[in-house]
């Protein structure tokens, strides 16, 4: 510090010459005035009476108790008096500074000093006069802001989010930090202009991606804009961004500008090209696995069909043509799936004729040509119940073929199939004999067990009713549980 000045000065004048009025209104002002020594400590030649809203008088100072110093924060002492040393160096006229004050009560506020100095001839500081204003609220509020702007920094950084402003009038696009640097460039390393976002585009994404921005822009209505695609990021890889964007547009519906964000979304698209991938390959070898079961059961029903050549009692091949059908409808599931692009569905109305087909096949003879008549809703079901139906459908149609015609040259059977929301009713009828009273009250036969127990399989439920006219059996399915 340089050392006190013996010339005198035209600064604040002493309390005692003071007018009224003048010191009132000093006393009383938010604004504390003083007027140093050019001396080590800072000694107070004059400090107005609103020093007691930090807890001093001003005898305080002017009795020599306290200097300027011995009530400036430790902290700040050596940066305040570093700051005052350099400035009256080089002659500073005015200056301003920012520093703690330490209240008699312990409180601790911020001031904005602002302080006038006249020189001697010799530039020697001979007059050093200022106002002291209590700014502790507009500082704290700055700190909140600053901390917060920090704290909002930080998020963007972790999430890795890029902002773009782009000025459709001039051309201009301002591109943040982070939207160059999530691509691995330097901020000064790319150039704020459309054209550096359009030649980082990947070739195959590039007229897509411009072509939606254009239409974008001339859309009137359009508020906000969102696009998908990859950008090269300087290693040469490229990324997949997720671009969103809000449009300011005039009235008539002109483009003026557009804000918005770029988001790194490679993680997200790679994992789900990999699940796709991954069903991809999981439907190939379902396929493969439905295509195997079905020539493994034909294999089966070949070698059943060979053995029933050698059998001479017709009780016995009628027990291998049961058992070849049955196989056969199995078999008709895992083809019809083997075709189907949904591997756990096919559709009940192409399935049910392929099954009856094949079991006509089987059944018909030169004695017998039986008629299948079909109405049939649209309707997917699960491979789960597929099995089932279709060993239910193979049983009452076998039925049918072996006993609803006895002593006739041709018969018709009718299959109506109607859904209702998610249930389902199938109807199986024949205009044969019918079964006689006696039997259709025994529900211990085999074909009632295995009726009723593949209804059950399919939660559904299995009636039979008949008539000398035929007989019908009635299916009531919904979804599976």
């Amino acid at each position: 510090m340089k050392e006190e000045s013996s010339a005198s000065s035209p600064g604040f004048i002493p309390d005692n010459s003071y007018p009224e009025e003048l010191q009132r209104i000093a006393d009383q002002s938010p604004i504390v005035m003083m007027r140093w020594k050019n001396a080590p400590g800072w000694p107070v030649e004059f400090v107005s009476g609103s020093i007691s809203q930090w807890g001093y008088t001003s005898d305080d100072f002017l009795d020599g108790k306290l200097d300027h110093v011995s009530i400036v924060h430790p902290d700040d002492v050596d940066r305040m008096n570093a700051e005052i040393d350099v400035l009256l160096a080089r002659q500073q006229a005015n200056y301003e500074q920012f520093y703690r004050i330490v209240c008699k009560d312990g409180r601790v506020i911020w001031v904005d000093d602002r302080t006038w100095v006249e020189y001697d001839d010799s530039g020697v500081p001979k007059v050093i006069s200022g106002v002291l204003i209590d700014v502790t609220r507009r500082i704290e509020a700055e700190s909140r802001h600053y901390e917060d702007r920090q704290k909002l920094q930080e998020a963007i950084n972790a999430s890795n989010v890029g902002f773009y402003d782009y000025r459709t009038a001039t051309g201009e696009v301002f591109y943040s930090d982070e939207w160059k640097t999530q691509l691995g460039y330097q901020p000064d390393e790319l150039e704020d202009d459309y054209d550096t976002w359009y030649g980082l585009l990947h070739p195959e994404d590039r007229e897509a991606a411009a072509g939606r921005l254009r239409d974008f822009g001339d859309n009137s209505s359009a508020k906000n804009y969102e696009s998908q695609f990859r950008l090269r990021c300087k290693d040469g890889r490229y990324k997949w961004i997720q671009a969103r964007g809000t449009a300011t547009r005039t009235d008539g519906g002109k483009l003026l500008k557009m804000v918005g964000s770029h988001i790194d979304i490679t993680d997200k698209i790679e994992k789900q090209q990999q699940l796709e991938e991954a069903l991809k390959q999981k439907n190939v070898l379902l396929s493969e696995i439905h295509h195997r079961v079905k020539n493994n059961l034909a294999v089966v029903s070949s070698i059943l069909q060979l053995q029933l050549d050698r059998l001479g009692s017709q009780a016995d091949q009628n027990i291998f043509l049961d058992t070849i059908t049955k196989v056969r409808s199995i078999s008709l599931v895992h083809e019809a799936l083997y075709h189907s692009e949904n591997y756990g569905e096919l559709c009940l109305d192409a399935y049910l004729p392929k099954v009856i087909d094949a079991i006509r096949d089987t059944m018909n003879s030169p004695e017998l040509t039986v008629e299948v008549e079909f109405s049939l809703d649209c309707r997917q079901i699960t491979v789960e119940q597929a099995v089932p139906i279709g060993l239910l459908v193979n049983e009452v149609i076998t039925n049918a073929f072996k006993h609803a015609f006895p002593d006739r040259s041709t018969g018709c059977i009718q299959v109506l199939l109607q859904s209702s929301g998610d249930q389902t009713e199938l109807i199986i009828r024949d205009n044969g004999v019918g079964i006689a009273p006696e039997s259709l009250q025994k529900r211990d036969s085999l074909g009632m067990q295995i009726i009723e127990g593949l209804a059950l399989q399919i939660g559904g439920n299995a009636e039979v009713t008949s008539s000398p006219d035929g007989t019908q059996v009635r299916l009531e399915f919904g979804e599976m549980p």
